[in-house]
């Protein structure tokens, strides 16, 4: 049985440049340096947009920690993801953020309850009783998968503009059923060394449609 590919969360400069090796020769006219750094760019822009399965599990694990507050509270807000933070200090409301405050000592457990307290605030949305305890409903996404469709729009639509760039091509609408095209070879390579389990020709196709007006 073959086992589906771990995503990547992060891919070095040498990585890449080792994974594109075999389609190096695919780009022509000596561009495939301004390619290469265009692709990295793309590259950090996909791995920095967060996946909602990401999100809904730091959300999950800080408001378990927040119902019996200890020490291990402090680290998880020191790295969760940058979406996290935002849902926390509520920067997708319409009256504005509310910065987290300042993390107490790790030895303060009344500053720690404080600031569980504080938290859950923050991230229940909504409560609903259950026989002898309330289920609450927590901010943010809940859902768990594959990499979200539009975050991977994002990865295709930088690779494509950074090709066709390259290439000196227009999109051509063989690109999502021809395996044998340039740009298909590349971005199986991509997805490949970013261990993304998804169908290159689902996702060429999709930004092909979002370039229709």
């Amino acid at each position: 049985m073959n086992k589906r590919p771990k995503p990547k969360t992060a891919l070095s400069r040498e990585e890449l440049l080792h994974a594109m090796e075999p389609v190096r020769y695919l780009i022509p006219n000596g561009n495939f340096d301004k390619f290469f750094d265009q692709v990295d760019v793309a590259i950090e822009i996909y791995l920095d947009l967060d996946e909602p399965s990401i999100v809904a599990k730091e959300l999950r694990e800080i408001n378990r920690i927040c119902q019996k507050p200890n020490y291990t509270l402090l680290s998880i807000l020191e790295n969760i993801s940058t979406t996290t933070k935002n849902l926390l200090e509520g920067s997708n409301l319409l009256e504005g953020a509310k910065p987290l405050p300042k993390l107490p000592n790790r030895k303060d457990r009344a500053g720690i309850n404080a600031l569980a307290q504080d938290i859950r605030q923050r991230i229940a949305v909504s409560g609903k009783r259950l026989s002898d305890r309330v289920g609450y409903r927590l901010i943010g996404p809940s859902k768990e998968g594959r990499p979200s469709k539009d975050r991977l729009s994002v990865l295709v639509s930088f690779v494509a503009a950074a090709y066709v760039s390259a290439a000196v091509e227009s999109y051509r609408r063989r690109w999502d059923t021809d395996g044998d095209l340039p740009f298909h070879r590349i971005l199986e390579v991509l997805f490949k060394a970013l261990g993304i389990d998804a169908s290159t020709d689902e996702a060429i196709k999709r930004q092909k449609k979002s370039m229709t007006p």
